[in-house]
């Protein structure tokens, strides 16, 4: 059986990496910088002998979290770099030949929608994959102040600008990746450095705390905090947990799951 391909897709800084990265619970992309950066890359949940990577750009490994899906995730460039303008069309040719029945597009909680390269990538998107599911990842929403911010007022307008581009009921997972990742990291012992580690118990306090996303996700997947289970906890606070049960309710539905 072939795996099913979920793409990943944004701008520059959006995240999409990182997001990838906790999603696998591995540092995938500092194992193989120069292809996350440079064009696209693939991740398989196959295990083998720890992280390896081909030489046609795979890299296979144990994704917890996928372990009874059978999966790839096809990461692209950003495509509004500066620097780069080539990945823009690199991007855009993955989307046309990756044949991805899903689709992640990572927005920036940071940014705003309208921002031109934001908004024309979005209509490509929407123009060219028809039929696709589509879920859009809000990312860094740890950057929200809770004084002024709302997660709540956040998702109506991007769900009404997303609308307006032709999107219609769009999935919007709001969402912090580094959270998930350092935490995925915590849980299995991984290697972490000490500021991570500190970082990592203040977004517990925040997503305890200020900015809670219970509700964007309550009424598809209930959740109740465990006692002795901090690392499982967090990752449905941020977010995290979330998503995955949004893309494996995709592969469901799609009829590949391998259950």
């Amino acid at each position: 059986m072939e795996p099913v391909k979920i793409l990943f897709t944004g701008t520059v800084s959006s995240g999409k990496s990182t997001l990838i990265n906790a999603l696998a619970g591995h540092r995938v992309c500092e194992a193989q910088n120069e292809i996350c950066t440079a064009g696209i890359s693939r991740v398989y949940n196959e295990v083998l002998d720890g992280c390896r990577r081909q030489a046609d750009q795979r890299l296979r490994l144990k994704m917890r979290s996928f372990e009874k899906d059978l999966i790839c995730f096809v990461d692209t460039p950003g495509v509004d770099s500066s620097r780069h303008a080539e990945h823009g069309e690199i991007t855009r040719g993955a989307l046309r030949t990756e044949n991805a029945p899903i689709v992640v597009y990572v927005l920036n909680a940071d940014g705003q929608l309208g921002v031109d390269a934001t908004a024309s990538h979005l209509k490509y998107v929407k123009e060219h994959l028809r039929g696709r599911s589509i879920i859009f990842a809000l990312n860094k929403i740890d950057k929200y102040n809770p004084a002024v911010d709302s997660v709540e007022r956040s998702i109506s307008s991007l769900s009404r600008e997303l609308e307006d581009l032709g999107f219609r009921d769009p999935v919007i997972c709001p969402l912090s990746a580094i959270t998930g990742l350092w935490c995925k990291l915590a849980a299995t012992h991984r290697r972490m450095t000490s500021y991570e580690t500190r970082r990592l118990e203040d977004m517990r306090d925040l997503f305890e705390n200020e900015i809670i996303l219970k509700d964007a996700y309550e009424p598809y997947f209930p959740y109740k905090p465990r006692k002795n289970a901090k690392h499982k906890n967090l990752l449905y606070q941020c977010g995290l947990t979330g998503l995955e049960l949004f893309i494996k309710k995709t592969i469901s539905d799609l009829g590949r799951s391998t259950v």
